[in-house]
């Protein structure tokens, strides 16, 4: 037996008086759901909609999730290199061209932050 497909394309919310309907974009009906419903489907249909066209979302969610926290470990890294260029920044700043380093000092801070030497 073959996987069924699940419905293409994004979803959105309707409001309709009390009832809330999650529907296609063409206007195809899949649900309609009471007031305490309504918060979870927006929650799904956010989820849904970020998925598309995604072939194997099943998959890639938990890849996406491992790249997140692979980011927020880096962010640490981040700041302190920030600080450093800072610093570096500063002292080229205060003892300007009469220091052996300035030409390399300053090549290194325009490699980090991607400005003119």
């Amino acid at each position: 037996m073959s996987e069924a497909k699940h419905t293409p394309g994004r979803l959105t919310l309707v409001d309709i008086y009390a009832d809330h309907e999650i529907r296609t974009k063409d206007g195809l009906l899949l649900a309609v759901l009471d007031a305490r419903q309504r918060a979870n489907a927006k929650r799904l249909i956010a989820c849904w909609n970020a998925l598309e066209g995604i072939a194997d979302p099943e998959n890639m969610v938990p890849r996406l999730l491992r790249a997140n926290e692979q980011v927020l470990e880096l962010e640490p890294l981040r700041i302190q290199r920030d600080e450093l260029l800072a610093a570096l920044a500063l002292l080229v700043d205060t003892y300007g061209q009469n220091t052996p380093m300035w030409d390399q000092a300053r090549a290194a801070i325009a490699e980090a932050t991607g400005s003119a030497a």
